[in-house]
Formats: structure tokens, sequence, C-alpha cells
């Protein structure tokens, strides 16, 4: 996306990836090694920090674009429909790259509301280049609305955990179009790392039947093709 700006916080002389006003955190779940059920996050989490408050290092851009993405997707649900935060009461909005695998496989993204946990980890791709996408964030946070929206969510199972992931990618490309640059009908285009996956994105919003197969193929119409 070029360079953009973002949001950080001052911290033990340095910067940390910190948007105070969006109460956005994103952290190296690398270390992960627990759940403090009493905050709702994982313990043994580090900050990314940086010298000075461009955080440009290439070690650091995956994790910035998660940043980045999330701030996004903050001010679409705070500017068109007056949500502030995933439940409409400003909590912190918790995202973790790179989580061992034990939370979260290397080529998935996920939002994780329960066991005490809420937040979002990404994972750093191996198959897929980091799972780091601005739909991509916008459809993790989605989820997050979804189980949070105060009529119990939609279990994740069958029809109801279909309809889960289907706006999920509804509003992850309603945040790109919000953004406007250069928005589209794909989601998670351009993540895969290999030649063997094509074409070169998760799903097609516009055409769902040309989802690649080897990610999961996807019906256009109710018991239409590739139904399940």
């Amino acid at each position: 996306r070029g360079n953009q700006s973002i949001t950080v916080d001052s911290y033990n002389g340095s910067y940390r990836l910190m948007d105070n006003l969006r109460n956005i955190h994103t952290r190296n779940g690398s270390g992960i090694n627990g759940v403090n059920a009493s905050t709702g996050e994982f313990t043994g989490a580090n900050e990314y920090t940086s010298t000075t408050a461009n955080f440009t290092g290439s070690a650091t851009q995956p994790a910035v674009e998660v940043h980045w993405g999330m701030s996004k997707t903050y001010d679409y649900y705070k500017t068109i429909h007056n949500r502030n935060s995933y439940d409409g009461n400003g909590s912190v909005i918790r995202n973790y790259y790179n989580p061992p695998s034990f939370i979260s496989p290397v080529d998935n993204a996920g939002a994780i509301d329960g066991q005490g946990i809420v937040g979002m980890v990404y994972g750093k791709g191996q198959i897929l280049k980091p799972v780091v996408a601005l739909d991509v964030a916008g459809h993790e946070f989605s989820h997050l609305v979804t189980s949070r929206n105060g009529s119990g969510g939609l279990n994740y199972l069958n029809e109801s955990g279909a309809l889960n992931e289907s706006f999920a990618d509804m509003f992850g490309t309603a945040i790109e179009f919000y953004v406007n640059l250069s928005p589209n009908w794909t989601i998670g285009e351009g993540l895969m790392n290999t030649s063997l996956i094509s074409p070169n994105y998760m799903r097609n919003m516009a055409d769902p039947n040309s989802a690649p197969s080897a990610l999961g193929e996807q019906p256009d119409t109710y018991k239409g093709t590739y139904w399940k």
C-alpha cells in the first residue's frame, strides 16, 4: 500500500505499535505462552518497538500492515456504523502477529472470542505470504463484531458458520472500498507464496466458483456448484 500514516505510542524511550485513540495494540505473538483471562489477552507476547516513530524496517512490516489495516477497520465501523470497537464499547483491539502453531497455523489468520481471550492472530505464512492484508484484518475484526452482536452471534457450524464467514468477507471488502486504495471484490489477493495455487486470491465475491480449489471450493448459490 506504499507509505501510510500510523499512530504509535512512546514507550520506555522508544515507540511501540499501540494506537491509544482507537485502543489498538499490535504485538509479536511468537512468545505466547498462556492466557490472562482477567484482561482477555495472551501472555508472553512482546512489543514491536522502534527508536523512531517511523516503523519502516522489513522485520516489522507485516505487523505494521496489521496495525494500519486495523486502524482503517476501526474508522470504517465508527464512521459508517457508529460502532466503537468490535463490541460498541470501545474495548481494546488486540492483534498478534506470528503466533505459535498451537494457537493458529502459519498460513491462517483468525479471530478468537472464548476461553478468556478476545483478539486476532495473523500467521507469518509459508505457502502464503504473511496473512496481513487489509481485507483480512477487516474480515477477522468482523468476526468479533458478529460474536458481540448482542444476540448471541452466529454458531461457527454448518449454515450459520457459512453466514459468519460470508458477513466477514462482506465487511472486509466494504472496508477496502472505504479506504479506496485500489479496492476489489477478491479476498486476500496477492497472498499466495507459490505459483502452484492459482488464481492468486482466497475467494472472489464477484465469481465465487473461481476460488482456487486448493484453498476450498466456494459455491455461488444455495445448493449450487461446490455446495457442501
